[in-house]
């Protein structure tokens, strides 16, 4: 998922920048909005794939860089003797089955502040287009009042 996260967020980026130059005040929040609940699913998602590692402590990874997880040795077995050798990578037990909840809620947090600099960046862009669209407003509405006095 990692390697669509940067053209995500550059594409996210291009494209806060049209909305921002939109009159619209609610165009400019659609893209944070959409990255935000982006986050939430894929924080929803780790969280969802670490208790199920260990629910499911066999893990056999194949060469076209999937990976498989069993909840008994005999499952994984049947599914490597399906496969052909080369093909098969490596065959992990997990043996620790105890999930801290501190570390999966550090681990959930740090992720979701990661994604979420994106979010930042386009309410950044957003708020910069506001605040030139108003100083720009102000120096128009300043200069007709230098005209109107001469």
């Amino acid at each position: 998922m990692s390697p669509l996260i940067f053209p995500a967020a550059i594409a996210a980026i291009i494209s806060q920048i049209f909305l921002s130059k939109r009159p619209s005040r609610w165009m400019k929040l659609i893209l944070p909005a959409v990255w935000v609940l982006f986050s939430v699913i894929v924080c929803i998602w780790f969280v969802l794939s670490v208790t199920a590692q260990i629910k499911e402590p066999y893990l056999v990874s194949t060469s076209d860089d999937q990976t498989y997880s069993f909840a008994t040795e005999a499952e994984a077995a049947e599914f490597m003797d399906t496969r052909p050798k080369q093909n098969i990578e490596s065959y992990t037990h997990i043996t620790q089955k105890t999930i801290y909840p501190s570390g999966l809620m550090l681990g959930t947090a740090i992720l979701f502040l990661g994604l979420n600099i994106v979010t930042l960046i386009l309410l950044l862009i957003s708020r910069h287009y506001r605040t030139f669209r108003e100083s720009r407003m102000k120096h128009e509405l300043i200069s007709m009042q230098v005209q109107d006095l001469e």
